[in-house]
């Protein structure tokens, strides 16, 4: 775990149900350190999961954002 996520989702799929996502949950204009970004992105990388942030605003609407690593050459 380590901290990098606040919930795993599922996905149930046949007769399987397994972690698709890592969630991140933040509130509306709290930022995010590159570092924690970064660790969180090779943490799902790792564990072969995508991530979500799913940012919580003033009204307790919740948009979710997907996030993932590139490579710049």
């Amino acid at each position: 775990y380590g901290g990098y996520f606040d919930f795993l989702l599922y996905e149930k799929k046949a007769d399987d149900i397994v972690v698709k996502y890592v969630v991140c949950i933040l509130n509306e204009g709290k930022s995010i350190k590159m570092k924690e970004l970064d660790e969180i992105l090779n943490f799902a990388r790792n564990m072969r999961k995508e991530v979500l942030f799913a940012i919580l605003d003033s009204n307790g609407d919740v948009s979710f954002y997907e996030a993932s690593r590139i490579t710049l050459i």
